[in-house]
């Protein structure tokens, strides 16, 4: 059934989860229904959003041990026993009922996890009479994105599948990662900025999300050493960083871009740090990925668990990503080539 309204509850952490809620949107607007996107941290009140936006980025930029020890403790529990609700989902409810009464949607899908914990208790207490679907964006179903109160979560991964269905996930299924269709079609020309890496020397580009955040500098010194190749590092919205490489020898440093898609399929390898959307998107083109210094919390989460699946090996220490990058084939990798379901089929 087309010509739906649906309703997709994201949120402006970073730039993974609206990115996939923008290209779901994408795919049921191709197939005629109406997505109406809206960012859960924009719903809070009193500025509630943008101060938890910020301290997010703060300590993930300055206190990354912070970060770990607030995932460990709130977003890690054991399988099954649920976590209390986060006083940012009781603030939320109000603005999302709200929301629920303006629009009528015929369905709502969550790309956030606290936008899930939102759904999930709105549905469980009959103040949500419409389909509740999660799209989990990370690959490690942590705790806050299980709540039995929503009817059906899509995750990325058979192990995924698994780990939802332990958490008490309702119809948990795999679908396909919300990679826009640019990483799948052939290489384009990148921009010229790019263009100067000298004959003889392989680009690898650096990803760190949105926020360039985690020791990118460090890696970018590592891979320039090796003299074959040239570290291509997508600083994102960090210009402090981007500044900053800019004045290194050997270094492309560049900002927010457009051309993001050609970068990647022209790519000797990528080198990423936190397994959200980046590393799906390069593994979508078909390019060898390597996990090097991953941030805390999530980032190290999905190190351990693409490493352990064999989709992404994870460089523990300085010649182990030289070595990886040796390793990398120059031609394209190749997938599993499991069908999977693509998301939009699955919001009835």
């Amino acid at each position: 059934m087309t010509g739906r309204r649906v309703l997709l509850l994201s949120a402006s952490m970073g730039a993974g989860h609206d990115a996939a809620a923008a290209e779901l949107a994408r795919r049921l607007t191709a197939r005629g229904d109406e997505p109406v996107l809206r960012d859960l941290l924009a719903l809070l009140p009193a500025g509630t959003g943008r101060l938890l936006r910020t301290s997010y980025g703060q300590m993930l930029h300055h206190a990354p041990w912070l970060y770990q020890g607030i995932y460990g403790h709130f977003f890690e529990p054991p399988a099954r026993r649920r976590t209390r609700a986060d006083p940012v989902v009781v603030l939320a409810e109000r603005p999302v009922r709200r929301l629920l009464a303006d629009l009528a949607p015929d369905a709502v899908v969550a790309t956030f996890h606290l936008a899930a914990q939102v759904t999930g208790r709105l549905r469980s207490r009959g103040q949500l009479d419409v389909l509740s679907t999660v799209l989990v964006t990370d690959l490690v179903v942590h705790a806050l994105w299980v709540h039995p109160g929503n009817d059906r979560h899509l995750c990325l991964h058979p192990s995924a599948v698994q780990e939802a269905g332990a958490r008490g996930a309702r119809d948990p299924l795999e679908v396909g990662p919300l990679v826009r269709p640019d990483f799948r079609r052939p290489a384009q020309q990148p921009s010229w900025e790019v263009l100067a890496v000298p004959a003889g020397r392989a680009m690898v580009v650096l990803t760190a999300g949105a926020w360039g955040v985690g020791d990118l500098r460090r890696c970018a010194h590592v891979v320039a050493r090796t003299g074959r190749y040239v570290p291509v590092v997508l600083c994102a919205h960090n210009q402090r960083l981007l500044d900053t490489l800019r004045r290194e020898p050997g270094v492309v440093a560049l900002g927010w871009r457009d051309d993001v898609p050609a970068l990647v399929r022209t790519a000797h390898a990528v080198v990423q740090n936190a397994g959200g959307l980046s590393c799906w998107e390069a593994l979508t083109a078909g390019r060898p990925v390597i996990t090097y210094r991953p941030i805390p919390g999530h980032g190290r989460a999905a190190a351990e668990r693409l490493d352990r699946l064999g989709l992404v090996p994870w460089a523990r220490d300085d010649d182990d990503l030289v070595r990886m990058l040796d390793g990398c084939s120059s031609a394209a990798t190749e997938s599993d080539g499991r069908p999977v379901q693509d998301a939009a089929q699955l919001i009835a």
